[in-house]
């Protein structure tokens, strides 16, 4: 896919001659080599720019006392839904027949659609932001729109040829790659308005990268941390239980002089470790529950007190303990008894 930001009104175009411009440029754009679908959108998924929302009246709907009803919009165009694949719960997309003359139409995502629907059909169901009714005649899936850890939100596609803005983002989707679609796109919008300045044109997966690189770099620095903190742990625990079996060297002569196993002395020395290991796993537990949430905005698909995350963690902690402990138990049972008793 392909994204490219334009402003009509750096032309100083009426909204008559804007909507016109808009029916020319999608209509050309399909024709194109290699192009599936073109539409516009005033919302760009995970955008780092602001979103617009609204309070609006909801037809059937009874707001609670002090409660504040806040939904998230965007402007689109004709096939915005197919082009961009995003699928539909129930009813349909905008489409050519949302425009100015027509009844106003918007589109709803399912959050918005449970949250003031609340078991009605929403399909035909009315909404009020300024003078008139917009009717509900589709609702789509849930999405991300502004960052990946957002939980979910209420928002609203508005047709862009029924509310007009003169800034939208031109959408393409290709057969195949989405390069050599990039300059057939600046070529069309030249010969349509040579004075228009198309800016941030970008492939949806470059977008893409832009807008995660900051969590990404962050998750692989902490990544990176937590490994330099398990080999740390890891090698403090085994000079801590080197350091107990050197003091102990004579008292494990004196054991295996006296008839004890080796595999008693391994046992034994194990045991010495597992228990520092237990102790450093539930006083770090209980730190790591109480810092996740304030990590929060990091994590995706992850509730802050994840138990099978939590799980994972302690299991490799504690098998990194055990074969931190395990070598110098086994240096420990491996002593010559009569070394042992001469050690000082």
């Amino acid at each position: 896919a392909v994204l490219a930001s334009f402003d009509l009104s750096s032309l100083g175009f009426t909204e008559a001659q804007g909507m016109a411009f808009y029916d020319e440029l999608l209509t050309r754009a399909e024709a194109l080599p290699g192009v599936a679908r073109a539409s516009l959108s005033t919302l760009v998924p995970l955008s780092a720019g602001g979103s617009s929302d609204t309070s609006p009246q909801i037809d059937g709907y009874t707001r609670g006392e002090n409660e504040e009803v806040t939904v998230y919009y965007g402007m689109v165009g004709p096939g915005y839904f197919d082009t961009m694949g995003i699928d539909l719960a129930a009813g349909r997309g905008i489409d050519a027949r949302d425009r100015e003359g027509s009844s106003l139409a918007v589109v709803i995502n399912e959050t918005m659609a449970k949250r003031y629907w609340q078991g009605r059909d929403p399909i035909g169901g009315r909404l009020r932001t300024g003078d008139d009714w917009i009717t509900v005649v589709g609702v789509a899936r849930d999405g991300k729109y502004g960052t990946l850890s957002e939980p979910a939100r209420s928002v609203m596609y508005l047709p862009i040829q029924q509310f007009y803005r003169p800034d939208p983002v031109l959408h393409i989707a290709t057969h195949g790659p989405a390069e050599p679609s990039m300059s057939a796109v600046r070529q069309l919008v030249s010969e349509l308005a040579p004075d228009l300045a198309l800016f941030d044109v970008r492939t949806m997966e470059e977008h893409l990268r832009l807008s995660v690189a900051i969590p990404r770099i962050a998750a692989v620095l902490l990544g990176i941390f937590g490994g330099v903190a398990l080999t740390l742990a890891g090698v403090g625990l085994y000079g801590l239980v080197a350091f107990v079996v050197g003091q102990r060297t004579q008292e494990i002569g004196v054991r295996m002089a006296l008839g004890a196993d080796r595999r008693d002395i391994l046992r034994n020395v194990m045991a010495q470790g597992a228990r520092l290991a237990l102790v450093g796993l539930v006083a770090g537990g209980a730190l790591a529950a109480f810092a996740t949430p304030l990590m929060s905005s990091l994590l995706v698909n992850v509730s802050p007190t994840d138990l099978v995350t939590f799980g994972g963690t302690a299991a490799v902690l504690l098998v990194v303990a055990l074969v931190a402990a395990w070598i110098p138990a086994r240096r420990a049972a491996n002593l010559d008894p009569v070394q042992a008793l001469r050690a000082d």
